[in-house]
């Protein structure tokens, strides 16, 4: 369970630290405000698993 949840962890830190490299490179806001408002999705789905993971598998110890 911590390998996954530390993949679950790294692969959100590493989509959040591309914004700031992507927006250095790129000045068109509205594009910006595309990948941001999708990064932040992604990165609040993946937060919900690590929580619903967590507490499903609390239930069955």
């Amino acid at each position: 369970m911590q390998a996954g949840l530390a993949t679950v962890v790294t692969s959100i830190v590493s989509t959040a630290v591309n914004l700031p490299i992507l927006y250095r490179h790129t000045h068109a806001k509205p594009i910006i405000k595309e990948i941001t408002l999708a990064t932040v999705l992604q990165m609040a789905g993946g937060i919900a698993m690590i929580v619903l993971q967590t507490h499903w598998h609390g239930l069955f110890r």
